[in-house]
């Protein structure tokens, strides 16, 4: 669609850290670089704050466009490290739902590439901004509609269950 090598969709969460807990994050899973055959998907999680990239993107609600992310002050090297992978350029997005004001996280596109594949010295366009932000504004919507219907699905459930409780109490009370 954007013609990357990679596209993260990261969601806020709880940071999962006994030195702040509580705190919000924001996680996504990814395949190892390079990718293996049956390879578990790695966990990346980061603190959602001011500093960071994906922390600016959402806490802003700005898209950031970076022509190369390791001369960006913001950019953690360490999530390259520990997945193997080359991070260039970088396209992030908030997934933000204009309707009900949340932000549920954001959209990353890394590494544009051009026709040939190549990714060195090949960044993002406007007309690639433009895209990803359609798609977040999509993708915003169906993430709310399915929490509504896992909570919808919970609230049935309970209700089944006592339900259920109180037809075994009433026959049991008979």
């Amino acid at each position: 669609l954007l013609n990357c090598d990679r596209a993260t969709m990261w969601l806020r969460g709880d940071f999962h850290s006994a030195d702040v807990p509580g705190e919000v994050s924001l996680y996504s899973y990814v395949q190892p670089f390079p990718a293996l055959e049956g390879a578990p998907l790695v966990r990346l999680e980061l603190p959602m704050r001011e500093g960071s990239i994906l922390g600016t993107c959402v806490l802003h609600e700005r898209v950031l466009n970076i022509s190369d992310a390791h001369d960006d002050a913001r950019f953690d090297t360490s999530f390259d490290k520990s997945t193997g992978y080359r991070t260039r350029s970088m396209l992030s997005v908030p997934i933000h739902n204009k309707k009900t004001g949340n932000t549920l996280g954001a959209l990353q596109c890394l590494n544009k590439e051009d026709d040939e594949g190549a990714v060195a010295g090949v960044v993002f366009a406007d007309e690639d901004e433009t895209l990803i932000k359609a798609f977040a504004a999509v993708l915003a919507v169906a993430l709310e509609q399915m929490e509504h219907r896992e909570h919808a699905s919970s609230a049935v459930e309970m209700v089944v269950r006592s339900a259920a409780k109180a037809s075994g109490s009433a026959q049991r009370g008979q």
